[in-house]
């Protein structure tokens, strides 16, 4: 395994990670990926499909907006597979703006919206094991 980072970017990702050390039981990282959606012609009312990260309750999401941009985060209030995603109620609504990070449960439900009035909408979703 190689530790040493190649992306420009490696400060910011380490200081997220040191953080989460810090604030949690941190265990492990399971995943850490960047999500990029555009504009595709549908209205605000439109969600992309509901999801979950995980389905175990000892991991959690974050999910951090790399820039400012319209396509909210919607957050459902649904943790099980066998609850209907399509009945599922919002219980949040979050517009990226730069630096901000929300922090859920990964076997809570979540949506992305694309953006209309932005270019695109960029993400660093990182799911970890407490």
């Amino acid at each position: 395994r190689d530790d040493n980072w190649i992306s420009p970017y490696s400060d910011i990702i380490q200081h997220m990670l040191d953080v989460i050390k810090t604030e949690t039981d941190l265990i492990s990282i399971h995943k850490i990926k960047a999500n990029l959606t555009m504009p595709d012609g549908t209205s605000d009312k439109h969600y992309n499909a509901p999801h979950q990260d995980h389905e175990q309750n000892d991991f959690l999401s974050m999910v951090y907006y790399v820039h400012d941009a319209d396509g909210d985060t919607i957050l459902f209030d649904r943790y099980h597979r066998d609850e209907k995603a399509e009945e599922a109620t919002q219980v949040a609504r979050v517009q990226p703006s730069r630096g901000r990070c929300i922090v859920f449960p990964s076997k809570q439900f979540h949506s992305s919206t694309n953006p209309i009035m932005f270019n695109k909408r960029t993400v660093l979703n990182f799911i970890f094991q407490v």
